[in-house]
């Protein structure tokens, strides 16, 4: 797998254009095989699907999402959640938090 993005569909430049070093991901290089792995699958998903990695939930979705996001996309795209959504999770941040220590 060359970039975990490369089937991102309509999205793959957008994906392309972020400066991914000056995220809480750091740069695409450096990305663990299990964040490449989980993003590879969910930009190739058809339903709607996000992905929220790390402590800070960095937020990541596929094209199918991008309605959902509306305005925000695509300075959403490698933000923390709380960045994007300024409410946070609320009942879904149990949930997150579990998902993410496993």
């Amino acid at each position: 797998m060359r970039e975990p993005f490369e089937a991102a569909g309509s999205l793959r430049e957008t994906y392309q254009q972020v400066d991914w070093a000056d995220t809480p991901l750091g740069p695409v290089a450096s990305w663990s095989p299990a964040l490449r792995a989980a993003v590879n699958l969910m930009v190739r998903s058809r339903a709607a699907a996000t992905l929220l990695w790390g402590p800070q939930f960095v937020l990541l979705y596929n094209e199918a999402y991008v309605p959902i996001l509306a305005e925000k996309h695509p300075n959403a795209l490698g933000r923390p959640v709380r960045a994007v959504f300024p409410r946070g999770l609320g009942r879904h941040r149990a949930a997150a938090e579990v998902g993410s220590r496993r």
